[in-house]
């Protein structure tokens, strides 16, 4: 059986153009990814594990207020440790019914633990437009107003994708993935390499593609098969890239062996 490297110069040139397409495929996957899943938390400058993750699994982001007292927020700051019952005063309010959050807000039964009050008291000298604490001013996160308070004291839901689309992701990726990775392992088979890597390759190509596929359902119900999907997606794409790699270089060094007429 004739090997890749035994083919003419003109033929191994136009494979090696398929396969530095697939590379270059990968690749803008890879960026499509970044600019398909990033703005799902509200930030469309960085992925995060939420970003991906809510895609198939619901998931709720805290509120931002919360996350930093959670942290011990202001204490790492001012050296100024946030009194332990207002503390819980404003998880405690943080931990309500979003319905009736902002009333809470201004619940003045509470006197001195309202939570308007206690963020005047404690946020608003760095929290401002104009901050009068000048060692940790943050202008751009005001706190002043309740309705800037709002902003940052509720939690967000994030919605999976809908099964329509993702039926229909499914049918497109499932098809296209499985001929690319048949190609694949087709041209390796072709290579000089030892068949013992080409098997292993063909073996964790396959089964990783079916459990990221599969977990794409699975994680609707779980949210244990999204870590499934990182590692599969990052099984399948990497040997992928590894497989095409082989490829390109089996292609660029011609047999030694005298050519077959």
């Amino acid at each position: 059986m004739k090997r890749l490297s035994d083919l003419p110069l003109g033929v191994r040139l136009g494979v090696l153009g398929l396969v530095l397409t697939l590379m270059g495929g990968l690749c803008a996957s890879w960026y499509y990814l970044f600019l398909h899943y990033a703005p799902r938390d509200g930030n469309p400058d960085d992925l995060t594990y939420v970003d991906v993750a809510s895609a198939y699994h619901k998931m709720q982001i805290p509120a931002p207020i919360r996350v930093a007292l959670d942290r011990g927020h202001p204490d790492e700051l001012t050296g100024d440790p946030l009194p332990a019952d207002e503390r819980e005063a404003l998880l405690a309010w943080l931990a309500g019914e979003p319905s009736t959050l902002m009333q809470r807000f201004e619940d003045e039964t509470l006197e001195e633990m309202m939570p308007a009050e206690i963020i005047f008291r404690r946020c608003v000298s760095c929290h401002d437009t104009q901050p009068r604490n000048t060692e940790h001013p943050y202008p751009d996160l005001p706190l002043y107003t309740p309705s800037e308070v709002q902003k940052v004291a509720i939690s967000r839901d994030i919605e999976t994708t809908p099964v329509r689309i993702l039926a229909a992701s499914t049918h497109a990726h499932a098809l296209a993935l499985s001929v690319q990775t048949l190609l694949i392992v087709a041209l390796l088979l072709l290579t000089r390499l030892p068949r013992v890597l080409v098997s292993l390759a063909a073996v964790l190509l396959g089964f990783a593609l079916l459990a990221d596929i599969a977990s794409w359902w699975l994680a609707r119900q779980s949210e244990i098969f999204v870590m499934v999907i990182f590692g599969a997606g990052g099984v399948f794409n990497g040997f992928s890239a590894l497989a095409l790699l082989a490829i390109a270089g089996d292609l660029l060094v011609p047999s030694r062996r005298p050519r077959e007429d």
